[in-house]
């Protein structure tokens, strides 16, 4: 009975160790998983339209930040107005935990013209 004596201390120890690591896990983002899942689709707009692109976190809400490519948007919806088809990045970090980059490439169509020649009639 006097080693099981020995241990208590030591039992208790390890156990308020224990209590103060668990509550310094969720403050510090310790375990935390990264916000891995961003979606994207791609889009075709013609020339001097809009495309809104927005990227959807499997975590948003939980107070991250979104940072898009070329434009440099922080924001979870952007609006592009691009001459050419290009593609847009975007990435969220959560506790500094960054996630995949998903991409978007939104593909530009020329806008069609028509014109009517002048036809000289004599009379």
């Amino acid at each position: 009975m006097r080693k099981t004596k020995q241990f208590k201390p030591l039992t208790k120890f390890i156990s308020a160790i224990f209590f103060v690591f668990s509550a310094l896990v969720p403050l510090m983002g310790w375990g935390q998983t990264n916000p891995t899942s961003l979606t994207a689709s791609d889009t075709t707009i013609c020339s001097g339209n809009n495309a809104v692109l927005t990227a959807n976190s499997s975590l948003t809400g939980a107070g991250g930040t979104y940072t898009w490519s070329p434009n440099s948007a922080s924001s979870q919806t952007v609006t592009v107005t691009p001459l050419i088809p290009t593609t847009y990045s975007v990435y969220y970090t959560l506790n500094g935990c960054p996630s995949n980059t998903a991409t978007y490439l939104v593909t530009v169509y020329q806008t069609p013209t028509v014109s009517v020649p002048n036809i000289g009639i004599c009379t």
